[in-house]
């Protein structure tokens, strides 16, 4: 390849760089050529020695003759080829729109980010571990065609009275055998990492985002967005009662901030019965609309809220109606098949909707535990509802989190009262 050319091909993969903002800053991504070409330097002795060996071999050639063939061709692809292919690899990568982010949470996105995005990688912080190395090893590849050429070129300049054949032929056998060894390198690394980021693999979304907002936190105790983060993966994986403080530290860092009063606020809603967390939910609610009159969804859930406290009231007065109240934790919900009679599937258990001439209708079984006595005598340790679709008379928002829920029955134990079950609400 002409000197012309080689400037040509840099200069214009340097404009297309300059026009394309999203690859031209290392802030936007990982430019892995100042990974590589350290390490390909570092590495350049082993292969000179492991290749001059190679030809030796092949050319019958005396070892020491093979040594400044072997260096001069090696420093060449090295100093030349690397950056040559990694801005081949870029420009590629630029030109057919694999400068924007398409995520890693799917199989088909991993691989896109370690193959079509190799050169430039996307910063994806928290799976750069594993991303590196492959995307390493599959730079590799265009680098090993480039090298064969330029090698061949040097080597055929000191062995001009050897067959060209046979020189290209030494030259290909020998880069095989050394991008061969590092490419496996590349791949011990991919396994170190990822015997060393087993636990991390593990965890689930929630979980990594609890560690990372962690970190951020230890490094930066005003980092308010790391505080609103983390609440929200708690709320969802451990509860509401340990999530409220990370809200609170938030809004206390930044209390100008509309979305993290509606946040709090949320969980307020989504997680409590009693009317002293709704009325603080609506308490939120009030304050983000008053800093930001136009975020709509604050005005939805604080509707949500005030729904919420009018069925509290409606538990109320059904407590005072109810001959029997009992509270209970939600087991589960399953299917009644066709063939199973519907006795069977609530094990004989009080049922206020088992009326025999609608058994039929009704297509899943609900079981709540029994945990208290509230009023009356309830003589059975579990209480089933039969319904027609699973979420049609329960909020089960509580399901496997030990929420109680309050049910109601009359006198005879077989009418519910309140089709919502109602938590505790004093």
């Amino acid at each position: 390849m002409s000197e012309n050319k080689c400037l040509y091909i840099f200069g214009l993969v340097g404009l297309l760089l300059i026009l394309n903002p999203a690859l031209a800053h290392a802030d936007a991504g990982v430019p892995m050529i100042f990974l590589t070409f350290p390490s390909m330097i570092l590495a350049l002795i082993p292969i000179v020695l492991i290749e001059a060996g190679i030809f030796t071999w092949l050319l019958s050639i005396k070892y020491r003759q093979t040594i400044l063939p072997s260096l001069f061709g090696n420093l060449a692809s090295t100093i030349i080829g690397i950056p040559l292919s990694w801005l081949l690899m870029v420009a590629v990568q630029l030109i057919t729109g694999g400068g924007r982010a398409f995520g890693v949470s799917t199989l088909l996105g991993k691989i896109i980010s370690v193959t079509w995005q190799a050169a430039w990688l996307i910063p994806y912080e928290s799976d750069l571990w594993w991303m590196i190395p492959v995307a390493a090893a599959v730079g590799l590849i265009p680098a090993y065609f480039i090298s064969v050429l330029i090698e061949s070129w040097v080597v055929k300049e000191y062995f001009k009275d050897k067959d060209r054949l046979g020189i290209k032929g030494a030259v290909v056998r020998a880069n095989q055998a050394t991008y061969g060894l590092l490419f496996l390198i590349c791949l011990f690394i991919f396994a170190f990492q990822l015997a060393t980021h087993f636990r991390w693999i593990t965890l689930t979304p929630e979980d990594r985002i609890i560690v990372e907002t962690t970190k951020s936190i230890k490094l930066n105790s005003k980092d308010y967005a790391a505080y609103y983060k983390r609440g929200l993966a708690i709320a969802k994986l451990e509860g509401a009662q340990k999530a409220i403080p990370d809200f609170n530290k938030a809004i206390e860092i930044n209390p100008s901030d509309a979305v993290l009063y509606e946040a709090r606020g949320n969980v307020y809603l989504n997680h409590f019965w009693r009317r002293e967390e709704i009325n603080k939910a609506i308490a939120d609610y009030n304050k983000a609309l008053g800093i930001d009159v136009n975020l709509s969804s604050a005005k939805i859930n604080r509707d949500k809220a005030y729904a919420k406290l009018q069925k509290l009231d409606e538990a109320s007065t059904d407590l005072n109606k109810a001959h029997i109240v009992i509270e209970g934790e939600y087991i589960g919900t399953e299917k009644i098949g066709k063939e199973r009679p519907a006795y069977d599937a609530v094990d004989d258990t009080p049922n206020p909707y088992d009326l025999r001439k609608n058994m039929k209708d009704y297509q899943y079984v609900v079981r709540f535990r029994v945990t208290k006595q509230l009023k009356g005598v309830y003589d059975s340790a579990t209480f089933a509802v039969l319904v027609h679709e699973p979420n049609e008379t329960f909020d089960l928002r509580g399901a496997g989190q030990r929420i109680p829920y309050r049910i109601f029955l009359d006198a005879s134990g077989k009418r519910m009262i309140q089709k919502q079950f109602a938590l505790d609400n004093r």
